[in-house]
């Protein structure tokens, strides 16, 4: 056993998959599935399940999982060492992303820092919440970027807050009856939305919001594909619930779109770089995080945390 052996192991647990991770790291499907069955006879346990359609890790490739970061998180800390010199930073970061909602706020900061740092190279995981936090617990990413909930878990640095609105058609009567530019849970009535899906936190607020208004939402679709999403408003098949920016930025590019603001205030988008307290950090992370804070002060941000 050696560390491309440990490397192939937790690439292929980061993709659950042998072709997408065998990409990545450019080595050939065969030779990498050859060096996992080669990694697991001298273990002398399975650690993954494979099937014809998916890949997950065992019992024992769980556990084993959690000692191979802690490994290649050292071995990382040594070839840092010799890029103290001034010398190019070399490295590899994996971000979780949510779809839909980070992704308007967390483009710029990615174009700033791949513009100041050409060769760290950062991958980004398109997943839900839920999934995200999996996969940092599991030191499968550097980053998430999400709203923790245990806090004792991780640390973060908060970088934008949005609420809510409504992307609909120009002729949508809502636009029309909505002079102030709002609208309340009685203003929706019988509006086909389409909303996030359950792994997602303004799901459930959300569906809070119209209970205790004693009223039953009409939901054609609970997705987290923003493309779906667009598509089906740009169709007038419904309206979509989306973050303000994205959706006034969605208004701006497609002719006869219109954004309503919602006027229920507890329907926030509070975004932070999250990190697990537990896992170390490469040099790359750090210095994404430095750049991140120096991007924040930049522009002035401030986030009023809730006590």
């Amino acid at each position: 056993m050696d560390i491309r052996h440990l490397e192939y192991f937790v690439e292929v647990a980061r993709f659950r998959s042998f072709s997408r991770a065998a990409r990545e790291i450019h080595v050939a499907q065969s030779t990498l599935s050859r060096t996992i069955q080669e990694l697991e006879t001298e273990l002398g346990n399975q650690l993954f399940r494979r099937s014809y359609q998916s890949i997950a890790l065992t019992e024992f490739g769980e556990r084993f999982l959690q000692k191979a970061n802690q490994v290649l998180a050292g071995f990382r800390e040594l070839k840092a060492l010799s890029q103290k010199d001034g010398r190019e930073i070399f490295g590899k970061l994996y971000v979780g992303l949510p779809p839909i909602t980070a992704v308007t706020a967390f483009s710029s900061v990615l174009a700033g820092f791949k513009k100041k740092y050409p060769f760290i190279k950062v991958i980004l995981f398109d997943a839900p919440p839920k999934q995200v936090e999996r996969m940092l617990k599991q030191s499968l990413l550097d980053f998430g970027v999400f709203l923790p909930r245990n806090r004792s878990l991780y640390d973060w640095i908060w970088f934008d807050q949005d609420l809510h609105g409504l992307l609909v058609t120009e002729d949508n009567p809502l636009l029309q009856g909505a002079p102030s530019g709002s609208v309340g849970y009685a203003g929706l009535g019988q509006e086909p939305l389409i909303i996030y899906n359950q792994d997602y936190l303004v799901h459930d607020q959300l569906l809070e919001g119209f209970q205790e208004n004693q009223m039953l939402p009409n939901i054609i679709l609970e997705t987290s594909q923003l493309e779906m999403m667009l598509s089906l408003v740009l169709h007038h098949a419904g309206t979509a619930v989306l973050p303000r920016k994205l959706c006034r930025q969605l208004a701006a590019i497609h002719p006869g779109l219109g954004c309503l603001d919602l006027e229920d205030s507890r329907l926030k988008m509070d975004l932070a770089l999250t990190w697990l307290r537990s896992h170390p950090l490469s040099e790359a992370g750090k210095l994404f995080q430095d750049f991140l804070q120096q991007h924040l002060a930049e522009k002035g941000f401030v986030f009023e945390k809730e006590n």
